[in-house]
């Protein structure tokens, strides 16, 4: 193999390297961006809970006055 070859190779080896952790990187993120979207998840199923309840109260709040009436 002649040395400009070797060399060639060399470069593309290293730029594999590179490829690799960046890959591994964009794994970690797309990792933390799921948890991230779990904990949103959850949020918003709390939020829509909280949602319900004070519809249920001001249904029943405005009942109340209406009846008063």
């Amino acid at each position: 193999m002649d040395e400009e070859l070797r060399s060639m190779l060399t470069v593309i080896i290293k730029e594999i390297r590179y490829v690799k952790d960046d890959v591994q990187e964009l794994k970690e993120g797309v990792k933390v961006l799921k948890e991230d979207v779990s904990v949103l998840k959850e949020d918003v199923k709390e939020l829509k809970e909280d949602i319900d309840v004070l519809k249920a109260v001001s249904y029943t709040h405005l009942r109340a006055h209406e009846t008063r009436h």
